[in-house]
């Protein structure tokens, strides 16, 4: 019984965390959808192939502003190699915190490798 309560309580704390997130996530951003996002980061990409680096980052700079994660996590990476930005360790690292804490599992290995 107390396995069922304890199993349960770790249950409902884990969704309430998820939902909490998602909301807070919802309320600092702008209502961009998924396949705008999409879009967004193909044109992004399309603009790195042709070493048009401002323009990626102009692109993709207000969608990681407005909580983005995957975005911030590429910006980490504008920093962290020095692709569109002047190389910036500590830019890199505050960019991929910021989608760690939102669960970008790719921000989350790449700042254990900076620690």
């Amino acid at each position: 019984m107390k396995l069922t309560k304890a199993l349960f309580y770790s249950t409902l704390l884990v969704f309430s965390t998820l939902t909490l997130n998602t909301t807070i996530y919802a309320e600092n951003s702008q209502q961009y959808s998924e396949e705008y996002i999409q879009q967004q980061i193909k044109k992004a990409f399309d603009a790195y192939e042709k070493e048009d680096y401002q323009t990626m980052l102009d692109i993709l700079l207000p969608l990681a502003e407005q909580g983005d994660s995957l975005t911030q996590a590429i910006i980490g990476d504008i920093y962290h190699y020095g692709k569109g930005a002047k190389q910036d360790y500590q830019q890199a690292f505050q960019w991929y915190e910021k989608a760690a804490r939102q669960g970008n599992a790719y921000a989350q290995h790449n700042l254990g490798f900076m620690k």
